[in-house]
């Protein structure tokens, strides 16, 4: 039997397998590389796959949570979903807010992982939003 613990694990691995196939997906059709420009004296070089990476990986949240109700592939898959602590569904400015701070939880990736691995299931957009995941 597995823990929530591991569901969502199991569900961020399948969301983040769909998210890097289109990404790959579009890196490829647009033929993408860093770029440099200059900009007043200073040279500045504009990172195309990392603008390509935020935007799928908020476009494949956010979409989810607009169209499902906030369950992703990867949620669907390993049965479960996000409820407020009362065990309420979440509303739609909940879920997209959480899809926010999903991405600053990303940029703040080694904290954030040790967190939920250490913390009980300690993530950003569940203690900031007061959510939690259930089977």
């Amino acid at each position: 039997m597995k823990t929530v613990k591991q569901r969502r694990i199991i569900a961020l691995i399948i969301d983040l397998i769909i998210v890097f196939i289109g990404y790959n997906l579009l890196i490829n059709l647009l033929n993408l590389n860093t770029e440099e420009r200059h900009l007043w004296h200073f040279r500045i070089r504009i990172y195309w796959r990392t603008i390509v990476l935020t935007s799928c990986y908020l476009a494949y949240f956010w979409c989810f949570d607009l169209l499902k109700v906030g369950a992703t592939p990867g949620k669907m898959l390993s049965s479960i979903k996000v409820v407020s602590e009362d065990g309420h569904p979440l509303s739609l400015k909940t879920r997209l807010f959480r899809t926010v701070l999903k991405v600053t939880g990303v940029l703040l990736l080694p904290v954030a992982a040790v967190l939920f691995l250490w913390a009980r299931s300690f993530t950003l957009q569940d203690q900031v939003l007061k959510t939690r995941t259930i089977r």
